[in-house]
């Protein structure tokens, strides 16, 4: 184990996967810190490819589904509406000991956020196929 470190969900796998410099680039300023991933991430990702074996090899161990994160899971989907089922799990995995951050490479920077609404606003004026 590489100490204190953080969890990691489905989009940050998927920004690995993908080679995408953002996730990339977190992984490495992450340094020797502890990368953990909840193995229902990994049953949400995974699907077999050689590129999933490789991004597997960089973090730790998938961690275990225990009944303490489990029932935190539940009640987190119990007082979050909207709340999924995998994104409880993230959650409570990262509110256990050892861990303080969970990493979402989809979350998108203002500055992708602005270039997006600028693209949707263009096709919906027909501009952009």
């Amino acid at each position: 184990m590489r100490g204190v470190g953080v969890t990691a969900d489905t989009a940050f796998l998927i920004g690995l996967e993908r080679n995408k410099d953002r996730a990339l680039g977190v992984l490495a300023r992450l340094g020797k810190q502890r990368v953990s991933v909840p193995v229902a991430i990994v049953a949400e990702w995974w699907r077999g490819s050689a590129r999933q074996v490789h991004v597997l090899r960089l973090l730790d161990k998938p961690e275990p589904m225990t009944e303490a994160i489990a029932k935190r899971a539940g009640e987190a989907i119990a007082r979050v509406p909207g709340a999924t089922t995998i994104d409880a799990i993230v959650m409570a995995s990262a509110a256990a000991p050892g861990s303080r951050l969970v990493l979402a490479a989809s979350v998108p920077t203002p500055a992708a956020r602005a270039r997006r609404r600028q693209r949707t606003a263009s096709r919906a004026r027909g501009a952009l196929p």
